[in-house]
């Protein structure tokens, strides 16, 4: 077995950043058994990271789990958009999860309130496997009505931060979220969201992992910056849950 240094020498995120610092001291820290709620620390190293975002040059040299990271998670699909949607884009996208679920494919999304609490809802109720990147440590719950939510994603799936799990919430921490939600998935597919909206950088960070982006149809038909995505070759029309299933 490599000692802590060895490995944290071969990171990006080695002693020289700020994470590199975070991953040592929660190694530490796992290594006393101090961890609550059944929070592990998983590090690149270790067999149940997982593979699709291995495989990403900016993947977190360590992440905080609640649940089990599974080799079918491999086979992903992130599930994203706004937290205001309409009541519509409320029913997409817990039927579009639903229907991922029940085919067995693991659902990715943030937990964050609307259409990521509606996909990892409806994966649930299916049965399926979803995993929720939040934001913030594992100790908070955020939003705080999602608290049930996120036991039972736990219980059914797994949660992951990268953060340390005392560290609350931060302007900063949801691009970092958003992009380990694009190295967790093999597709993308956005719900309903504006064009200021931080579900882009999910999006983006997806298209620079050469991943593909779909975007519902209902969106493209409503929004102007979507219609050019779809022009531009950058993302395109998903107009039924069976063509997702046959790319995944």
């Amino acid at each position: 077995m490599r000692s802590l240094s060895e490995a944290l020498r071969d990171l990006s995120w080695g002693r020289s950043s700020a994470l590199g610092y975070e991953l040592e001291a929660g190694l530490e820290l796992a290594a006393g058994g101090d961890f609550p709620e059944g929070i592990r620390l998983l590090s690149v190293l270790d067999e149940e990271y997982p593979r699709n975002l291995r495989v990403c040059e900016q993947r977190p040299a360590g992440l905080y789990v609640q649940g089990l990271i599974l080799p079918q998670d491999e086979r992903a699909v992130a599930v994203v958009g706004t937290r205001s949607p309409s009541p519509e884009g409320l029913a997409r996208a817990r039927r579009l999860s639903w229907v991922l679920g029940r085919a067995g494919v693991t659902v990715v999304s943030g937990l964050a309130r609307g259409v990521d609490t509606a996909a990892h809802d409806g994966c649930l109720r299916a049965g399926g496997r979803t995993l929720a990147v939040l934001g913030n440590g594992l100790l908070h719950f955020y939003p705080p009505e999602n608290a049930a939510l996120q036991r039972g994603i736990a219980s059914q799936g797994a949660v992951i931060s990268q953060f340390a799990p005392d560290q609350k919430a931060t302007r900063w921490s949801f691009p970092l979220r958003n992009r380990v939600i694009a190295g967790l998935a093999t597709v993308s597919v956005a719900v309903e969201c504006s064009e200021d909206s931080g579900t882009l950088i999910e999006l983006e960070a997806s298209l620079a992992l050469g991943r593909p982006v779909f975007l519902l149809e209902s969106l493209v038909a409503a929004c102007a910056w979507a219609q050019r995505w779809v022009a531009e070759g950058k993302a395109g029309v998903l107009s039924s849950e069976e063509q997702l299933l046959g790319l995944v």
